[in-house]
């Protein structure tokens, strides 16, 4: 079997994370982290076993427990911004159309 190279490994992911997003294959879980014992918030796939036939949760990210523009910065100094609307707000204002980017900040 062939092993998949960082950036090979990371396409499949995203496209995976994107079709599962598309099927309504995703959600939020409250985790424990094995190391620390800390409850954390994850995104996951959710998943049905097909040997046993139950739904399983695969974790793919851990959430950050606050807004995350406010303490993140990009690896080469350029900003991290954030828009000044809630993105309920953006969708209402679209009404479900996709908006320009360009105007969100």
């Amino acid at each position: 079997m062939k092993k998949l190279q960082d950036e090979d490994f990371f396409s499949t992911f995203l496209e995976d994370i994107r079709a599962a997003f598309s099927d309504g294959n995703m959600c939020i879980l409250e985790c424990k982290e094995k190391e620390s014992g800390k409850i954390v918030k994850v995104l996951a796939k959710i998943h049905i076993n097909r040997v046993s036939r139950r739904i399983e949760f695969l974790p793919v990210a851990t959430l950050f427990d606050k807004n995350p523009m406010h303490g993140m910065a990009m690896t080469h100094g350029t900003a991290v911004l954030s828009s000044q609307k809630s993105m309920s707000e953006w969708v209402k204002e679209a009404e479900g159309e996709p908006c320009d980017v360009s105007q969100m900040n």
